[in-house]
């Protein structure tokens, strides 16, 4: 059950990633993330995503995923994706996990200036504030954890982004079964690679009837520092991307490493889309 809310702090903190062009075999991924500037696939503030969380049919609590209003932050035209974890009364009373995630990004590439997390573990109460510089190879990280305040520091030859960002950024690609990708993020306080590829069109279930959606699977490996013999962590999921208006993200699936059964999921369950923004390009800086 402790793994399983785990993955679920993962799940809401970087959900999933894609990009394009990359082959599986090449040692590094360069983070080409093409985007369609159709209004069919336009990011709207006002967006609300609501999502049910399970394990094994037992409902374990709620996801919410939202898009703000546009706002200035130093100077730089931002755009707020913002995430919350909630954890039901009967997984609290064993460890209760509550969480809100907030990244600012660009409005016109969905690129990421900087990250605010305030997070509850059960009586264990933790921040993250996150700045990312030199044109996103950079990644600053100061955090509270255990009662302890700590730093970490990251770089890399190319753009590093978060899990949040890059899920919207992935809504807005042009998907086709067999397109695969790679791309480098930031979530937990490490460093991720995630290797996708989009597998086939099916349709899904949905509170408001049967939808055709895009199944794309990735694969989250922890990337580390020192080379050790462990074998690196990582986490198998499905994403269900609607093929419709907003491309909205209809379900999670995460997957069991050994016998890739579905073990977790996160169902949709309400979709408000939004309203349309004017900014198609802002400057650049920092949070």
């Amino acid at each position: 059950m402790m793994k399983l809310l785990t993955s679920l702090v993962m799940l809401w903190g970087s959900t999933s990633a894609y990009a394009a062009g990359v082959a599986a075999k090449d040692v590094f991924c360069n983070g080409v993330l093409p985007m369609d500037d159709h209004p069919s696939t336009e990011l709207r503030a006002g967006e609300r995503l609501e999502y049910k969380l399970s394990f094994s049919g037992m409902y374990l609590g709620r996801l919410e995923l939202a898009v703000g209003a546009l706002r200035k932050v130093e100077g730089q035209l931002a755009l707020p994706l913002v995430g919350r974890l909630r954890t039901n009364s009967f997984v609290s009373a064993i460890r209760p996990v509550e969480g809100r995630y907030m990244a600012m990004v660009d409005p016109g590439s969905l690129q990421p200036f900087g990250v605010r997390v305030e997070s509850q573990v059960g009586d264990d109460p933790r921040w993250e504030k996150i700045r990312f510089t030199s044109n996103g190879r950079r990644v600053d990280i100061s955090y509270l954890y255990q009662g302890q305040e700590r730093r970490r520091v990251y770089t890399g030859d190319h753009t590093i982004v978060e899990g949040l960002s890059l899920l919207h950024i992935a809504r807005r690609v042009p998907l086709r079964p067999g397109l695969t990708g790679c791309q480098d993020i930031l979530s937990t306080r490490r460093m991720w690679r995630v290797r996708a590829k989009v597998l086939a069109m099916e349709t899904v279930a949905t509170p408001a009837g049967p939808k055709r959606a895009y199944r794309v699977r990735a694969t989250m490996t922890q990337r580390r520092l020192r080379q050790g013999k462990k074998k690196p962590f990582s986490v198998d999921m499905d994403i269900l991307i609607g093929d419709l208006p907003g491309r909205p993200p209809l379900a999670f699936e995460m997957r069991s490493t050994k016998s890739q059964k579905v073990s977790g999921k996160a169902d949709l369950i309400r979709w408000k889309r939004g309203r349309r923004t004017t900014a198609k390009r802002s400057l650049t800086g920092q949070l």
